[in-house]
């Protein structure tokens, strides 16, 4: 069998597949295609809902920018105005701690931040003189 019988017999077998590939090329480009749109979909729904949220936002902070603004003018005012206004006595305001020695101002039972974690830890207790450290 000579080369130009190969080639006879080779060349039809090259073209059936330089079809198939150029097939599938197309195949593939379709698919690509479809799948930019889906993601380009996907993209604008994205958007629109950032956009609501922002919206969204937009109202909730013009909603509390009058509740900021007595936070902030509460939060300048005398412990005692705090007090008052958070229906505490007007006396716990300015109470000092009741450890022996310690003029630290008082956070809760009595007892300045230092001292209240001490006796939430189970270091400090209190007694009928007072609070001690635990032995």
């Amino acid at each position: 069998m000579g080369f130009s019988a190969i080639k006879a017999k080779a060349l039809p077998m090259v073209m059936q597949a330089t079809m198939m590939v150029n097939s599938l090329k197309q195949k593939v480009s379709g698919h690509r295609v479809k799948a930019a749109d889906r993601i380009g979909e996907s993209l604008r729904r994205c958007e629109t809902e950032i956009g609501e949220i922002k919206d969204r936002l937009a109202r909730i902070e013009g909603d509390l920018g009058a509740t900021r603004r007595t936070v902030v003018t509460t939060a300048m005012a005398a412990p005692a105005q705090v007090a008052k206004a958070a229906g505490k006595a007007v006396s716990d305001a300015g109470r000092a701690c009741e450890v022996a020695g310690c003029k630290a101002k008082h956070m809760a039972r009595g007892l300045c931040k230092n001292h209240y974690y001490q006796f939430k830890r189970g270091s400090l207790v209190k007694s009928a003189g007072g609070y001690e450290k635990k032995v």
